[in-house]
């Protein structure tokens, strides 16, 4: 689907020899909301126990890293950006003899391509269109610890899964020299969502009421970024 828009890209960039062209690097932070659907209604399964356990903990928003080079052709840019974000849950039971907690904590590891258009420029800043399309690397550990007076038991699994995302939105660059500040505002859809698959044991999917398990990252980003143009 987006080989022929990557190839017309490129056709567009080889007929603008005449462009002003840079390399544009950034690193910042992120924060994001995450919609987590199927690992909500994990929680909701282990709430169905005889033990009077609470959500706690139910994948909340949480700061990110990513960073991104680019390549500048007069208003296009093209590059590659990478982006790590983590959340988590908890279900949970405490009283004066111990304590039950069910931990779910997931990972995203995201590789993509990076376009970027400029609407609209001026000498000290631009503003811009940027969009995203790439992979997302996710694991999951769910564990389970029980304390009872001075005894702990631990019972662990990890879990991991594949996503292809789709992130578009608005940013923009203030200059200051060849240093600059990147706000963006975006959102993140997982278009294609992998099942969360046991790491030892790949032939394993998790289920929730006989329907796969996936990880849904879906949701709003902001991000803050310091970058250097070459």
């Amino acid at each position: 689907m987006f080989r022929p828009i990557l190839s017309l890209l490129v056709s567009v960039i080889v007929s603008l020899p005449g462009a002003a062209q840079h390399w544009v690097g950034s690193a910042g932070i992120n924060y994001g909301s995450y919609s987590m659907k199927g690992l909500k209604d994990l929680q909701n399964t282990i709430l169905q126990s005889e033990i009077p356990l609470e959500i706690v903990e139910s994948f909340p928003s949480r700061i990110g890293f990513e960073a991104s080079v680019l390549r500048t052709f007069g208003n296009i840019s093209v590059g590659l950006t990478a982006s790590k974000a983590s959340t988590g849950g908890r279900v949970s039971y405490a009283d004066y003899s111990g304590s039950l907690n069910h931990d779910i904590i997931v990972n995203n590891t995201l590789a993509a391509i990076q376009l970027e258009y400029i609407l609209s420029k001026k000498e000290s800043w631009e503003l811009l269109f940027t969009m995203r399309n790439g992979v997302a690397f996710n694991t999951m550990k769910y564990n389970t610890t029980l304390s009872l007076g001075n005894e702990t038991d631990d019972l662990g699994a990890k879990f991991k899964s594949t996503n292809f995302a789709v992130s578009a939105g608005v940013g923009a660059r203030f200059f200051f020299g060849s240093v600059f500040i990147q706000p963006e505002f975006r959102y993140e859809t997982h278009v294609a969502k992998g099942d969360l698959h046991n790491s030892n044991d790949p032939d394993v999917a998790l289920e929730v009421n006989n329907e796969k398990v996936q990880v849904g990252w879906d949701g709003l980003r902001l991000s803050l970024s310091l970058g250097y143009r070459l």
